[in-house]
């Protein structure tokens, strides 16, 4: 049988017709002996397959290999099998979880036969695995060996790392998330002398965990300060991933970086409407940016259907600039249109626990107002209004209510707003807030009378029904000392 497959192999080297009757009858005698193939002649010869066009004979192998491959492994593969990691790659390329299953429970037992040149075949045979947890043990190992090692992988293998990584993280499943190893595969990175679009390939694998790392972006910003090139085939997608990155790791962003960003945006040939998110992105890092401003409240203005997340963006920008930047004197949203999209009320669930403490707390359901929002569309969990003379207040009346601005028939009273927001809010190693959503709470802040109190999910989900009560006591208390100060 060996000679048959070598034979075949060179033959469809050497560009033989596979109509003709010499490859058809090996072809033949390859399918009257597949269930006496080893583990290694199997692979080849599906490789083979797969240089050749589809027929009934080559079907036919295409649905037997599979089969035998899953029996055979069973019965020849152990630890010592020379052919092992051939075989898990093998049962990953042919999408064969079962086998794979067997392959990684081997090296699950033999952690002292795994090697940096395997670690992309193991990680690749992990991922498709629907029980990944069972492997935490080789998991871990793998993770080791790779900071250990790192040195010795090629750019493609972390770009590849780096993508299971955050694909699994993206996923839920956190399986291959370790802040050491990320930080270690993208600082190789940084030491290489690498393309820009290297960079974006891993800011955006890094976006996708809304994984904050400063230095990446420090070294990428010397080389777009030092080189005016570096940017030249940059697409605004790419400053898309740039300013994304900047958001999540809530960066300071100085003059010359703002400078380059905006020059290139505006030599880009783009439309108005995908300038948008990275408008509001600039917008939250402090960069002003009046004349991208002025283009998008234009186009809204000619428009008669956008999709609800671009007005989204827009409102965001508006009520924004109206609270933060009064001193921007060029084209605003028409008011009649504004009017109509305000009065669309989104649909958020309450946050039950938030709520039920925040009653606790306030010692009564009639002081806690909830399921409002402001009027570019940020949800509000609660809501207590505090009196003058510093008690809390009968809230229970105002039922017809959508956004928190409708109490400002409220002057006299301060209105503590209460947010808990979504893990997706911060970054995920750091955990800090986005700086899109502080700037949200900036806006809010010029409100007058209006007052926002953040709680930290992370610490929320770890406190106890009473020290939730607590807490929010102690933030309402401050909060009134806080205002009765100013």
């Amino acid at each position: 049988m060996y000679n048959i497959i070598q034979t075949l192999r060179i033959l469809i080297k050497w560009n033989i017709p596979q109509d003709t009757v010499l490859i058809q009858t090996l072809l033949q005698r390859i399918r009257a002996s597949v269930n006496d193939l080893s583990v290694a002649k199997i692979m080849v010869v599906y490789y083979i397959l797969h240089n050749l066009n589809k027929c009934p004979l080559t079907n036919s192998l295409f649905i037997a290999l599979p089969h035998v491959f899953n029996n055979q492994a069973q019965i020849e593969l152990n630890s010592e099998s020379v052919n092992l990691m051939k075989a898990l790659k093998f049962s990953t390329f042919i999408g064969d979880i079962q086998t794979g299953r067997y392959i990684l429970s081997i090296l699950n037992k033999n952690i002292r036969i795994l090697r940096i040149e395997n670690v992309i075949d193991i990680i690749s045979a992990l991922y498709i695995q629907p029980q990944r947890h069972y492997f935490q043990k080789l998991m871990n190992s793998i993770t080791y060996v790779i900071k250990n090692n790192y040195q010795r992988l090629r750019l493609g293998d972390i770009e590849t790392i780096l993508y299971y990584i955050s694909s699994s993280y993206t996923n839920e499943t956190m399986a291959f998330y370790d802040e050491g190893l990320i930080n270690v595969l993208v600082s190789a990175v940084s030491k290489s002398d690498v393309t820009f679009h290297v960079r974006i390939t891993v800011l955006k694998y890094l976006n996708k965990m809304y994984y904050s790392n400063t230095p990446f972006l420090n070294d990428l910003i010397q080389a777009c300060c030092n080189d005016t090139n570096y940017m030249r085939n940059c697409t605004l997608e790419d400053i898309y991933y740039i300013t994304k990155a900047f958001v999540i790791a809530d960066y300071e962003l100085g003059e010359n970086m703002q400078t380059i960003l905006k020059e290139h945006i505006i030599n880009l040939d783009c439309s108005t409407k995908s300038i948008i998110p990275v408008t509001f992105h600039l917008l939250s890092l402090n960069c002003y940016c009046p004349e991208f401003l002025e283009r998008i409240f234009t186009f809204y203005n000619k428009m008669s259907i956008i999709d609800n997340e671009t007005i989204q963006n827009i409102l965001k920008l508006h009520w924004c600039i109206k609270l933060l930047y009064p001193s921007y004197n060029k084209v605003m949203l028409d008011e009649n249109k504004l009017n109509k999209i305000e009065n669309k009320k989104i649909h958020e669930k309450d946050n039950i626990s938030l709520m039920e403490r925040l009653k606790e707390a306030c010692e009564g359901d009639k002081y806690v107002k909830s399921g409002l929002q402001t009027k570019w569309g940020q949800f509000v969990d609660c809501v207590v209004v505090i009196q003058p003379n510093g008690f809390l207040m009968d809230i229970s009346n105002y039922d017809n209510i959508t956004f928190i601005e409708e109490l400002a028939s409220l002057p006299e009273c301060n209105k503590i707003l209460f947010f808990i927001f979504p893990k997706r809010a911060y970054s995920v190693n750091v955990k800090n807030m986005l700086s899109t959503v502080k700037v949200q709470l900036k806006a809010i802040e010029q409100l007058p009378g209006y007052y926002p109190f953040v709680i930290n999910p992370y610490l929320w989900e770890n406190l106890s029904n009473k020290e939730k009560v607590l807490h929010l006591q102690q933030a309402i208390e401050q909060k009134c000392n806080n205002i009765s100060n100013i």
